[in-house]
C-alpha cells in the first residue's frame, strides 16, 4: 500500500532552456499534500494502484526530473491504464487536470505541485463569452459562486460607491452559499461515498441494496444517490475488476 512518504512532490517548470518539465520539490503547498492524501487514503484508488502495477513495469524509476513529452509518451504507452485512472478520477467527481496528475502517482509515484492560481477566491470575465465559459465549470454547484455584473461601463470610484451600499447584501449572499474555506478542501467529499459502493459492490450487494444502505447513512447525499448514479458507479467498478482480474488469473495459471 502506497503511503505519502512514497510520494515525491515535483513543480512543473523547466528543465533546462527549451523543454518543459516537472522538478523534484522539497516543500509542497498544503493543498498538493491534502490531495495525495484523500486520494492515498482511498481504498479504491490503492486497489486500482495495486492491479494496474501488477500488470506492467511500473512504476518506474524517476530522477527528480522528467519532460512534459516524457510523461505524454507514458500516457500513450500505458493509455489502459491512464484510462482507467481517468474513470476513477470522474466517480470521485475530482476536476479533470487531476487525472495527469494521478496517472503521475502510479507510474512514477510522482505529484505534481496543484497551481492555486487556478482556484482564485475572486475573479474577473470581461465578456459574455468568458463568463459563460466559466459558469459550464460551475455547474451542477461543483463550485458554487455569487456574481456582480456589469451592464455599461463604471469607474473604480463608482464601482467602490456600489460596493459599499450593496455590501450586506453581498456578505449574507456569501455566507448563505459559498463556502468559508478554499473550494479545493471540500472536492474530496465524494471519495468516500464511491469507496463504499465500490467495496459493497465487491461484496455482492445489488443495486438497490446500496441506493438503500448508503441513503440511510448519508441523508446528505440523497440527490446524488439516484438508481443511475449509483449503477454508473458500479458498472465502470464490475468492468474494470473484471478486467484486471482475469489478467491476474492468466498470469498466475
Amino acid at each position: 500500500m502506497l503511503k505519502l512518504d512514497d510520494i515525491s512532490f515535483v513543480e512543473e517548470t523547466f528543465i533546462d532552456s527549451l523543454t518543459p518539465g516537472f522538478k523534484k520539490i522539497n516543500n509542497p503547498n498544503d493543498e498538493s499534500i491534502s490531495v495525495v492524501i484523500a486520494l492515498l487514503g482511498s481504498s479504491s484508488f490503492q486497489e486500482y494502484i495495486a492491479l494496474l502495477r501488477h500488470e506492467s513495469n511500473l512504476p518506474l524509476k524517476f530522477s527528480d526530473q522528467i519532460s512534459i513529452s516524457e510523461i505524454k509518451k507514458l500516457e500513450e504507452c500505458y493509455s489502459d491504464e491512464y484510462k482507467t485512472i481517468q474513470g476513477l478520477i470522474f466517480d470521485f467527481n475530482l476536476w479533470t487536470e487531476l487525472e495527469r496528475s494521478a496517472f503521475m502517482i502510479l507510474a512514477l509515484n510522482i505529484f505534481p505541485q496543484l497551481d492555486m492560481d487556478k482556484f482564485p477566491d475572486i475573479s474577473y470575465h470581461s465578456n459574455n463569452a468568458e463568463v459563460s465559459e466559466y459558469l459550464k465549470i460551475s455547474k451542477d454547484d461543483e463550485f458554487p459562486l455569487t456574481a456582480i455584473t456589469f451592464g455599461q461601463a463604471v469607474s473604480k470610484n463608482e464601482f467602490i460607491d456600489w460596493i459599499n451600499k450593496n455590501w450586506k447584501e453581498i456578505e449574507k449572499g456569501n455566507t448563505k452559499y459559498l463556502p468559508k474555506a478554499q473550494i479545493l478542501k471540500d472536492k474530496f467529499k465524494d471519495i468516500q461515498l464511491v469507496d463504499e459502493i465500490y467495496q459493497m459492490t465487491k461484496n455482492g450487494n445489488n443495486i438497490e441494496k446500496i441506493c438503500d444502505q448508503l441513503s440511510i447513512k448519508y441523508p446528505e447525499y440523497l440527490d446524488k444517490l439516484s438508481y443511475d448514479w449509483v449503477n454508473n458507479k458500479m458498472t465502470r467498478y464490475k468492468a474494470k475488476l473484471s478486467k484486471y482480474s482475469k489478467m491476474l488469473v492468466t498470469e498466475s495459471a
